[in-house]
């Protein structure tokens, strides 16, 4: 499986507010997985606006995502939305994880986008980051995956290419593509 880690920059205006205002969409057409934060300028309503999706079901998709703690999968939206729950570095996260990887198994996606690391507030998170990359490198899950495309804050990248080729150090099957901003 391939990694293309995908810079995303932010304007200053994004930064200072702390809002996240627009989504680079894929050419392709391919399942997003998004945090199920919808509340304020989230990286979610900026996929949902990009895409013209109907803002009542993804509201309502992630209130139920986040009060059944599990991935949620809606196919009513073109391309396919896949919800993950919040996890503010919850001890979940191993789970939620595998029920991602299941969901796309269950739709046959060869390609996602996941833009959970696309806006970065605060800090970042990156014992999350780790623990995702390390699983997706050094675990024997089957997936239909072929390629996953990982936005990240360009404010971060560097950090994340470099603790992810850490990663890579002692995995055997990785393929990565590192983008430059």
């Amino acid at each position: 499986m391939k990694i293309e880690f995908l810079p995303i920059t932010h304007t200053k205006e994004e930064i200072e507010m702390g809002h996240c205002l627009r989504f680079n969409k894929s050419p392709k057409k391919m399942v997003i997985s998004a945090t199920a934060n919808w509340n304020g300028f989230t990286p979610l309503n900026a996929v949902a606006r990009s895409y013209g999706w109907d803002y009542d079901l993804i509201e309502a998709a992630a209130k139920a995502c986040n009060e059944s703690g599990e991935v949620a999968v809606i196919t009513q939206l073109n391309p396919f939305l896949l919800l993950v729950p919040k996890t503010n570095n919850d001890k979940n996260l191993k789970s939620l994880f595998v029920d991602l990887i299941e969901a796309v198994n269950s739709l046959g996606v060869e390609e996602l986008h996941l833009t959970h690391f696309g806006f970065v507030q605060s800090k970042l998170a990156i014992n999350e980051i780790n623990e995702i990359l390390t699983m997706l490198e050094n675990s024997d899950l089957e997936t239909s995956l072929n390629k996953i495309y990982f936005d990240i804050d360009s404010r971060v990248q560097a950090d994340v290419i470099s603790y992810y080729k850490n990663i890579l150090k002692v995995s055997t099957k990785g393929q990565v593509l590192l983008l430059e901003s």
